[in-house]
C-alpha cells in the first residue's frame, strides 16, 4: 500500500492566478522522493507533482508551495497535484495546500480512509474519483469549480458541503454514498447534474436552483421530504434506462414538492415530477379541512453503540390519523460522525444506525449527540423531538477500586479506575460526585488512563460517587476520611486548641476568644502571629 512522504520546503511566494495548461514541459525534478514535472510557459515557471516515492508514514502533509530547480537555478511554483500521487495513502489524515495548487488530478488521493481535513478553497479543477472512498472527510468547502467531476466526492463521510456559485455542472456520482449528507442546496448557475450523482441513503432536505435545466437518472437517492425546485421550468429528466426514474418512489410518495407560485401544473404535468403525490407552490395549504392535533415519539432518546450491530429506531404517531395533510418535515442538527439515520415514512420510523468504521484506537473518536425533529406541515405548527446518543462502546465494568479513603487535610489521593472494555466511551464524562466538596472533592480525572484524584479539605467524612454516562448506568463509591493536617503543625501550647492545614491555610480551632496564637517553622522562627 502506498504511503506519504513529507518535503520541507520554504514558501516565497503566492499566486491567485487562473489554472491554465502547462504547454512546455522543460524537465523533471526530484527532491526527497518526490517527483515533479517542470514547465515553463513564457517565463511562468510552474511544477506539477506527479509521484512519490522513497514512501514515509505520516499524517500530516504539507505540499510546499514551490521548488528550487538546482539545473536550471530557478524557483518552480507548485500549481498541481497529479492522477494517483497519493491514492490510498492510508495514514494520512490532514492535507494543508498552498494558495498556489489550483488542480487536482484524477484519483490524486482516492481511499485515503483517514483523510479528514484538505483546504481546497484555491482549487479550480479536481479531476474525477480524486477522493473516492475517503470515508473520513466530513466537511469541504470548495474552490471556484467550474465542474464537480464524476465520482470525485463518492462514497464519503462528507456531512456538509456548500457547492459554490460558479459551478455550472455537477457530474455522474459526484457525491454517491454520502450517506452522512442530509441537505443539499444546488446554487443557480448549475445547469446540469449527472446520474446518481447524489444518490446516498441519508438526504431529506434539497434545493434545486432557478439555472437548472437537466438532470440524470436517480440523481437523488433517498427519501427526500422536502425538495424545493425554484426552476420556473421543471428540470428536463434525462433517463438514461428504462426502469430508473428521476427520484426514488419513497420520494414520490412521502415527500413534498415546492415550486414557485402558479406552476403547480406545469410540474404535475412533467415527466419526473409527475409522479409527486404532494405539490405545493405556497409553505402552508390553502384549505386545511382536518389538522394534525398531536405528533409524538415513543421514546425521547436512543443510544448508539459504535462497533455493534446496533439500530435506534424510534416510532412516531399523528392524531388524526385520517388528518388531510399527515406528511412531517424533519430536521437532524448536530449529527457527530459516527451516525447515520434513514427515515421510512411507511412504517413511520426514524433509523439511527452507529457507524462500524474501525477509527484509529490510538486516537479514540469522541462520542455524539444528535437531535431528530419532527415537524407537521399542515399550519399547526406542531413537533416533536428525540435525542440520539452515539459512543464508542458501552462500558460492561466499571470500580474506583476503592471502599475507603483516608488522607490529610490539603493532601490528594490518586487513584486508577477500572473501566472495561478499553475503549469504552464517555470515560472522559463519568459523572462524579461528593456527599460535601468542602470535606473532599474529584480535582482531576483523565479519559485516556483512568487515573483520577480526590483533594481532601476540612477534616470530616464524605462519600465519593461515580457514575458511567454512556446507558451502561454502572456505578461505584468510597467513602474518603479527612484527618485534620500534621504538616508542619509541631507543638501546641494548649492541649484545649486543634490546628491542622487545609488547602493553604492553618485552622484554629479551640482557643479562648482574645488569646494569641503564634506560628513558628521547623527552624524556630515565627512566621504568622495572630489573635483569634
Amino acid at each position: 500500500m502506498k504511503k506519504c512522504v513529507v518535503l520541507m520546503s520554504v514558501a516565497f511566494c503566492i499566486s491567485l492566478g487562473a489554472v491554465r495548461a502547462q504547454t512546455n514541459l522543460v524537465g523533471e525534478h526530484i527532491e526527497g522522493g518526490w517527483y515533479y514535472s517542470l514547465y515553463d510557459d513564457y517565463g511562468e515557471k510552474t511544477a506539477i507533482l506527479t509521484h512519490v516515492l522513497e514512501a514515509l508514514d505520516v499524517r500530516d502533509l504539507q505540499i510546499p508551495e514551490e521548488v528550487f530547480d538546482l539545473g536550471s537555478y530557478s524557483y518552480y511554483k507548485v500549481t498541481g497535484i497529479g492522477d494517483g500521487v497519493f491514492k490510498e495513502c492510508s495514514s494520512l489524515r490532514k492535507v494543508t495546500l498552498p494558495p498556489s495548487v489550483r488542480s487536482i488530478g484524477e484519483s490524486a488521493f482516492e481511499r485515503c480512509d483517514s483523510l479528514e481535513s484538505i483546504n481546497l478553497e484555491n482549487v479550480s479543477k479536481i479531476g474525477p474519483y480524486a477522493f473516492y472512498g475517503c470515508l473520513l472527510l466530513s466537511h469541504i468547502t470548495l474552490g471556484p469549480l467550474y465542474e464537480i467531476s464524476d465520482r470525485v466526492f463518492s462514497q464519503c463521510g462528507i456531512r456538509s458541503v456548500t457547492i459554490p456559485e460558479s459551478v455550472e455542472k455537477i457530474g455522474e456520482y459526484a457525491f454517491d454514498g454520502c450517506d452522512k449528507l442530509l441537505s443539499v442546496t444546488i446554487p443557480d448557475n448549475v445547469e446540469s447534474i449527472g446520474a446518481y450523482a447524489f444518490d446516498g441513503d441519508g438526504l431529506c432536505k434539497l434545493v434545486i436552483g432557478h439555472g437548472v435545466k437537466k438532470i440524470g437518472n436517480e440523481a437523488f437517492g433517498s427519501v427526500i421530504y422536502e425538495v424545493r425546485s425554484l426552476a420556473e421550468e421543471p428540470p428536463f429528466y434525462d433517463r438514461s434506462s428504462m426502469d430508473g426514474d428521476l427520484f426514488w418512489s419513497g420520494t414520490y410518495k412521502y415527500g413534498i414538492l415546492y415550486v414557485p407560485e402558479g406552476k403547480v401544473d406545469a410540474y404535475r404535468n412533467a415527466p419526473g415530477w409527475d409522479r409527486f403525490v404532494d405539490i405545493r407552490d405556497s409553505e402552508v395549504p390553502d384549505s386545511v379541512p382536518n389538522p394534525i392535533k398531536s405528533i409524538t415519539f415513543d421514546r425521547d432518546t436512543i443510544i448508539l453503540i459504535r462497533d455493534k450491530w446496533n439500530n435506534g429506531l424510534v416510532f412516531w404517531e399523528i392524531t388524526p390519523e385520517n388528518a388531510s395533510y399527515p406528511r412531517l418535515a424533519f430536521d437532524v442538527e448536530d449529527p457527530g460522525a459516527g451516525m447515520d439515520f434513514s427515515i421510512s415514512v411507511g412504517s413511520r420510523e426514524i433509523r439511527a444506525n452507529a457507524w462500524n468504521y474501525a477509527f484509529d484506537k490510538e486516537r479514540p473518536f469522541r462520542s455524539d449527540t444528535a437531535t431528530i425533529t419532527a415537524r407537521t406541515t399542515d399550519g399547526t405548527g406542531l413537533s416533536a423531538t428525540c435525542t440520539v446518543i452515539y459512543i464508542m462502546e458501552q462500558a460492561t465494568t466499571f470500580s474506583l477500586q476503592q471502599d475507603s479513603i483516608v488522607i490529610e487535610s490539603g493532601d490528594a489521593f490518586h487513584g486508577t479506575c477500572v473501566l472495561l472494555p478499553q475503549y469504552a466511551s464517555y470515560v472522559y464524562n463519568i459523572e462524579w460526585k461528593s456527599s460535601d466538596e468542602s470535606v473532599a472533592r474529584v480535582m482531576s480525572r483523565h479519559w485516556s488512563n483512568r487515573n483520577y484524584g480526590i483533594r481532601g479539605g476540612n477534616p470530616g467524612t464524605v462519600t465519593i460517587t461515580a457514575r458511567t454516562t454512556d446507558g451502561s448506568n454502572l456505578c461505584d463509591s468510597c467513602v474518603v476520611t479527612v484527618l485534620p493536617s500534621s504538616t508542619n503543625i509541631g507543638q501546641v501550647e494548649d492541649p484545649r486548641m486543634s490546628v491542622y492545614a487545609s488547602e493553604g491555610s492553618i485552622v484554629v480551632s479551640g482557643a479562648q476568644s482574645g488569646r494569641s496564637v503564634a506560628v513558628y517553622n521547623t527552624a524556630g522562627i515565627v512566621v504568622r502571629e495572630t489573635v483569634v
